[in-house]
C-alpha cells in the first residue's frame, strides 16, 4: 500500500500539488487493472499465492483481504469459488493462537475467523480446495494446497544441567581422548535433565501427502482439460542460494514425482520467492526415450510489481494445446502497467499431421508464409473441401506442435494471424 510511481522532483518549492499529480499509488493501479481483466469475462480462476502480511499481522491480513476482494470484485464480477486464497509462511503468527502444535490445519482457523469477522466472501485454503471451470469443451480444474502447515515447528534439544559438564565428560575419557564410559555420562544427563528446551523455530515448507491424494483423486475422476495445482511454496529449489535448515520444501521430490505420475499436463502456481520464475520439467513417458506430459511451474511476483495472466489454449474436443504467459508489470515512470510479449509454452499438441490434412499442409509448404484468412480460402477449394473451423483447428494445433510458426500476436483473430512454414 505504500508503493507509489516515480517522480523525479528536484524543485521542492513547486506549489499547487503538481508533483503529486504525477505520483500515483500502485495499489490503485493494480486494482484497476485486475478489475478490467475480470470484467472481460474470460477469467476462469484467480490464485492468490500467499504472504499477504508480514509475520502474521492480523490487522494487515484484514486490510489485504479487503483490498483484494474489492479489486477482484468477488461475488460481483467473479464467483467466490473461482478465487483461491492461499496462506503463506509470512501469514502465520508463530506465537499464541497460531503456534505450531501438529500438522493439522486447526491453527489456520484464526485466519478463517478473520474473514468471517470482516464478512468476507473469500475462502482460505486450510488443507485443499478443488474447483472446476468449464467453457464449452474447455475444462480447467484448480486444486490449491496449504504448504505452510509445518511453519513454526520447533527443534527441541535436551537441557543439560549437570553441575560441571566438562568435569563429568573428562572423567569418562581416557588419556587418548576416547570416551570410555558413555553410559555413565548419558545416565547423569538423563537424571539431571529430563526436560527438553526449544532452541529454534523452523520455517518448514511441505505439502501433506494426504492433501496430494485429493489432487490425485480429482485428476483421476476427470482426465480432460488442464490440471492446475497451486501452493505458496515451490517444489523446486529456488535459484538464489539460501542458507538455513529446511528452507526448501522437505518433500519437494515426492510432490514432483506424484504430479508427474498424473500423466497429464500440470500447471503449478506458487509464490514465496517473490521473483519471476518459469520452469518446465518432464518425466519419462511410457515409451523408452519419450518424455511424458510436463509440469510447468510459474512463480507470482510481489503484487506491488504486478501479476501474471495465463491464457490456456484448447484445441478440438477440449484438448489442451499450450499456455500463453503474459507478465503484467508496473511501469513506475509512466504510472501504468505494461504487458510482456506472451511466452508460448506447448503442453500436449501432437507432433504429426492427421492423414486427411497432409495434402493441404503439403500445399502450404510451397507458399512458405500465409495469413489465416488465406488458409481458409485455400482450404475451401474443391480439392480440400475443408471448413473454416477445420482449417483453424489444424493450423493452430500445428503451430503449438512446432510444425509451423505463428508470427503475429496470439490475441489477433485467426483471419489476421500470420504463419510461416518450415
Amino acid at each position: 500500500m505504500g508503493q507509489w510511481t516515480s517522480v523525479d522532483n528536484k524543485d521542492k518549492g513547486t506549489t499547487g500539488g503538481i508533483p503529486g499529480h504525477f505520483s500515483k499509488p500502485i495499489a490503485s493501479i493494480i486494482a484497476r487493472e485486475i478489475s478490467k481483466e475480470v470484467s472481460s469475462g474470460a477469467i476462469a480462476a484467480i490464485v492468490i499465492c500467499g504472504d499477504l502480511t508480514d509475520r502474521g499481522d492480523l490487522g494487515g491480513f484484514d486490510q489485504a483481504t479487503e483490498y483484494l476482494e474489492t479489486a477482484i470484485g468477488v461475488g460481483e464480477t467473479i464467483p467466490p469459488e473461482s478465487v483461491h486464497l492461499l496462506p503463506g509462511n509470512h501469514d502465520v503468527d508463530l506465537a499464541d493462537e497460531m503456534a505450531f502444535t501438529d500438522l493439522t490445519s486447526k491453527r489456520f482457523d484464526v485466519l478463517e475467523s478473520r474473514l468471517l469477522l470482516e464478512k468476507s466472501v473469500l475462502s482460505l485454503t486450510k488443507d485443499f480446495r478443488i474447483s472446476t471451470h468449464a467453457s464449452g469443451n474447455a475444462l480447467i480444474t484448480v486444486g490449491s494446497l496449504n504448504s505452510t502447515k509445518a511453519n513454526g515447528a520447533p527443534r527441541l534439544f535436551p537441557s543439560i544441567t549437570v553441575d560441571d559438564p566438562v568435569a563429568e565428560l573428562l572423567r569418562s575419557v581416557d588419556p587418548h581422548g576416547i570416551l570410555t564410559d558413555s553410559k555413565s555420562l548419558v545416565a547423569k544427563v538423563t537424571v539431571t535433565s529430563p526436560s527438553m528446551s526449544i532452541q529454534e523455530i523452523l520455517d518448514i515448507p511441505m505439502i501433506d501427502p494426504n492433501d496430494l491424494d485429493e489432487i490425485e483423486d480429482s485428476s483421476s475422476s476427470n482426465q480432460s482439460g488442464l490440471m492446475v495445482v497451486a501452493a505458496h511454496h515451490g517444489f523446486l529449489p529456488q535459484a538464489t542460494p539460501r542458507f538455513g535448515p529446511y528452507t526448501e520444501m522437505i518433500n519437494g521430490g515426492q510432490v514432483r514425482r506424484r504430479l508427474l505420475a498424473l500423466s497429464r499436463p500440470v500447471l503449478y502456481l506458487h509464490g514465496h520467492i517473490h521473483e519471476e520464475s518459469l520452469e518446465t520439467i518432464r518425466g519419462s513417458g511410457s515409451n523408452a526415450g519419450v518424455d511424458g506430459p510436463p509440469i510447468v511451474a510459474i512463480a507470482a511476483p510481489l503484487l506491488s510489481e504486478g501479476f501474471n495472466r495465463i491464457v490456456v489454449e484448447f484445441g478440438a474436443h477440449g484438448r489442451v494445446l499450450g499456455l500463453l504467459l503474459y507478465r503484467i508489470r508496473v511501469d513506475r515512470g509512466t504510472g501504468g502497467l505494461v504487458s510482456s510479449v506472451p511466452i508460448r509454452i506447448p503442453l500436449a499438441a501432437r507432433k504429426t499431421i492427421p492423414v486427411h490434412l497432409r495434402a493441404f499442409f503439403s500445399t502450404l509448404m510451397e507458399y512458405r508464409a500465409s495469413s489465416g484468412g488465406d488458409l481458409i480460402r485455400l482450404g475451401a477449394e474443391a480439392r480440400f473441401s475443408l471448413s473454416a473451423d477445420e482449417v483453424e483447428t489444424a493450423t493452430v494445433e500445428a503451430a503449438w506442435s512446432g510444425l509451423i510458426e505463428l508470427d503475429s500476436d496470439p490475441a489477433d483473430s485467426f483471419v489476421e494471424q500470420e504463419y510461416s512454414f518450415r
